[in-house]
Formats: structure tokens, C-alpha cells, sequence
């Protein structure tokens, strides 16, 4: 997936690295960190060093997530999104790195295990048997929750953190520029450059990647959201299509995929392929610092959208001053909208986690408010996606599906709430017999 609406998926996502020093002159890079939707709110990071956790995971039971857990409805949705996770079973191997997720069980930094598992849920669990998807997860699963170091109570709350939403957009579009269509949606330029820092040896402080402008023979920092509504990479980037305006061309970069309806009749399906580097700045933040916008918190979308369609000579600004740019390729097929997990995502059952702590592809048992009723929710859902503003260690974007209804839950989406971890249980047979080995 924002407070700011996933303040800003595919998010959208991370801080500024247009600072690293290379050879004594100064670079201006930034992260490249996957394609991604968000409503994502830029949070400072925490240390992960054992030393520094200031929290732990403790085990709990099923009977302890109460009423919520045991009148649950949602089972074959939550099942088709644990299945796809099964699906990537490489994603497996990232719970085994022991200086991320070294405060993992034993058995949940264990591949062959998750693996046994998903082989066993995709053969045994008929998926429209909903009482056997519970019994299978409540057998093979034990929850564990974030809590605070020190605090041995297993009758106290865990962690607590803010979970927004995202949406897939539905634009109205045309395949060449009209008066009516005159924003460009931008595929990905020619003269973009990504940076695989890690292969070298001398860049060992910096991000994995880092994305700028091959200028002569020179890299030098990408234009900014402003310099190319400006014009800065016209003639350089190719037009995939053309929107009615800069709103949903920034809603569009803001939730990193979507579908435009051209009016030829076709639909074009476009998903992330690429971002100019440089960090989001939310549009909250942004009209606060101008002393355009007094609202209390929270600041919803439909709040700033109002705002943006009441204000046009200001709001051609405004969006400048998000530094952050994504470009984008059409996909072949329509799948749906795709996570960093490279699974299509499910409406209500995909969250975006900070995966410093939770391993893309992890079960987790959502609580917080609904964003159109206002009561206390609880659902089953997977990690599978991640976003640069999506940062703690309970933190999380839920992806609410595509079009209207769903950009209006995803905008009012800014609540907080809580998780627990579906790990596997030591005690199951499958598990014991695997750990032994």
C-alpha cells in the first residue's frame, strides 16, 4: 500500500540515499527495492541487532486469539493466499538467514520443513472445506506475538503498530494524447541506470542498489517527480498511454500497478517496472509544511483528493514535490495485482510487511479496525509484498483489491492494531519427525 494513504504499492517506498560518497565526489543514488504498492508512511528504522531489540516473540495458543479466531468465515480466501505463498518455495530460504530472522523458532528458519508442510496442506486440505483448513492450521501452526523484552506475562497485549491499505487503480485512458488525455504514463526511460552496489567491493556501506542518469560517463541523480512533470525525459521515456489528469497519474505511481481503459475499447494492464530513486515525501507532509492543510489526524485519501480536485492551480505543485517517480511496463497477462512475493495478491488476505522482521510468505493473524464499518477486525492474512514506508516490527499495508470500492477502503484504511505469527508447531508430528533429521 497511506495515513497520507499508503502515504504512499507496490507501497510507495524508502528513504533518500542520494548521499553516499564514492571516490571523494559526492553521488546522489537511491534505493531501488522492488516493485511495489503502498500507502506507505516513512518511519525512522529500527535496530535489529539482538542487542538493541527492545522485544521478543513469545508462543501463544489459538484459544488465546478468542472469539475473533474460533467465528472466523474467511477460511478459503486466507487459503488460496497460503497456498500461493507454498507456491514460491525458494521464498522459504530467506527465513534462514540467521542475522535477520535469528529470533525466528528453529523450526520456522528450517526450508525442508516449510516445504513438507505446504506439500501436506496442498494434498490433505480439501480448500473448500473450511472446519479442515482451521484443524490443519490449529495442528501444524502455533502463533507467536511481538512483545516487549522483558515482559514474560503470556496474558499481556503484544506490540501495536498502524496498518494502512492499498488498491489497484482503474484509469481511463487514451492510446495517444488528446486535449481531454494529456498526462503521460511513462514506461521506463533509456538513459535509467541500476547499480548493483553489492558487486563491489568498495561500496560495502551502501544499498543493494541504487538508481540513477547514465549522463556522458557519468551517473548523476535521476530527475525528480517535478523536473519530469516538467518535461526533463520527454523524447527519452516511452508513453505507454495517456490520463485524463496528474491525479491519476500519481494515484497510478502511488499504488505501483493498475489497469487504464483506453478508449479504443482495449484495456492496458500495467504493473511496476522501474522508480527514478529518489525517496517519497507524503502529500500530507507536504501541505502541512505550506500551511495548506490544518486537518487533524488522520489525514485519509479521500481528504487529500478533495483537496487536489478543489484546488488545480496549486495542485500541479503540490505532487512536484514528491520527489518520487515510478515507471511502468505492460503486462503480458492479466493476473492481477502482484506482490514482492511474485504471487498474485488477494483481496483482504495480502499484507505488505517490513521484512526485517517478518519473511515474505509468513501467515499472520491480523487484528485492527475495518475501514468502512469503524469496529474491531480480525483476518487471516500473508505476508506478501513490502513497502518503503511500511517500516516496524508491527507494520503492515492490506491490499483491498482494485477499482472504487476498493480505493475507498484502502483511503480511509489508518488504523491501529496488531498481529500474531503462524509458525510451525514443535510439538506436530510432521515438524518433530522433520526436526529430527
Amino acid at each position: 500500500m497511506m495515513t497520507d494513504w499508503r502515504g504512499v504499492r507496490h507501497y510507495v517506498r524508502t528513504r533518500s540515499f542520494w548521499r553516499w560518497c564514492y571516490g571523494g565526489s559526492a553521488v546522489a543514488v537511491a534505493v531501488l527495492l522492488g516493485w511495489g504498492l503502498a500507502q506507505r508512511h516513512v518511519a525512522e528504522l529500527e535496530p535489529t541487532t539482538q542487542t538493541q531489540r527492545s522485544w521478543h516473540l513469545q508462543a501463544t495458543t489459538f484459544d488465546a486469539l478468542g472469539a475473533p479466531w474460533h467465528s472466523y468465515q474467511e477460511w478459503q480466501g486466507a487459503w488460496r493466499a497460503f497456498l500461493a505463498s507454498c507456491s514460491v518455495r525458494q521464498r522459504w530460504r530467506l527465513v534462514t538467514q540467521p542475522e535477520t530472522y535469528d529470533f525466528l523458532p528453529v523450526a520456522a528458519r528450517t526450508p525442508s520443513l516449510w516445504q513438507r508442510l505446504c506439500r501436506q496442506a496442498e494434498q490433505d486440505v480439501d480448500p473448500q472445506d473450511s472446519q479442515a483448513i482451521r484443524a490443519w492450521l490449529e495442528t501444524y501452526l502455533l502463533p507467536y506475538r511481538f512483545v516487549k523484552e522483558g515482559n514474560k506475562d503470556e496474558g499481556n497485549e503484544g506490540l501495536r503498530g498502524l496498518f494502512t491499505g492499498y488498491f489497484r487503480p482503474i484509469l481511463l485512458g487514451s492510446a495517444r494524447r488528446t486535449e481531454q488525455f494529456p498526462e503521460p504514463i511513462y514506461g521506463v526511460p533509456s538513459d535509467l541506470v541500476v547499480i548493483d552496489s553489492e558487486s563491489f567491493v568498495a561500496c560495502e556501506a551502501c544499498p543493494p542498489s541504487l538508481v540513477g542518469q547514465l549522463r556522458g560517463r557519468r551517473v548523476v541523480p535521476y530527475p525528480s517527480r517535478g523536473d519530469i512533470m516538467a518535461g526533463a525525459i520527454d523524447g527519452v521515456a516511452p508513453v505507454l498511454a495517456w490520463a485524463q489528469d496528474d491525479i491519476d497519474v500519481f494515484v497510478l505511481s502511488v499504488q505501483g500497478s493498475g489497469k487504464v481503459r483506453l478508449t479504443d475499447g482495449t484495456t492496458l494492464v500495467l504493473r511496476y517496472a522501474a522508480r527514478n530513486g529518489h525517496t517519497y515525501k507524503s502529500l500530507g507532509r507536504i501541505l502541512k509544511q505550506r500551511g495548506l492543510l490544518w486537518h487533524e489526524e488522520p489525514i485519509t485519501w479521500p481528504k487529500l483528493r478533495q483537496w487536489l480536485e478543489d484546488n488545480p492551480t496549486k495542485r500541479r505543485s503540490v505532487l512536484a514535490d514528491n520527489p518520487l517517480y515510478i515507471f511502468f511496463e505492460e503486462a503480458p497477462d492479466d493476473i492481477g495485482a502482484v506482490g514482492s512475493l511474485g504471487v498474485p495478491l488477494v483481496d483482504g488476505h495480502a499484507l505488505a510487511v517490513d521484512t526485517r522482521f517478518i519473511p515474505l510468505g509468513l501467515p499472520l493473524w491480523v487484528t485492527t479496525t475495518h475501514p468502512l464499518s469503524t469496529q474491531t477486525w480480525s483476518q487471516l492474512m500473508m505476508a506478501q509484498d513490502t513497502g518503503s514506508a511500511v517500516k516496524g516490527v508491527v507494520r503492515g499495508d492490506i491490499f483491498w483489491g482494485e477499482g472504487a470500492q476498493a480505493e475507498i477502503s484502502a483511503g480511509l484504511m489508518n488504523y491501529q492494531g496488531d498481529y500474531v505469527i503462524l509458525l510451525p508447531n514443535p510439538s506436530a508430528p510432521s515438524v518433530t519427525s522433520t526436526m529430527k533429521k
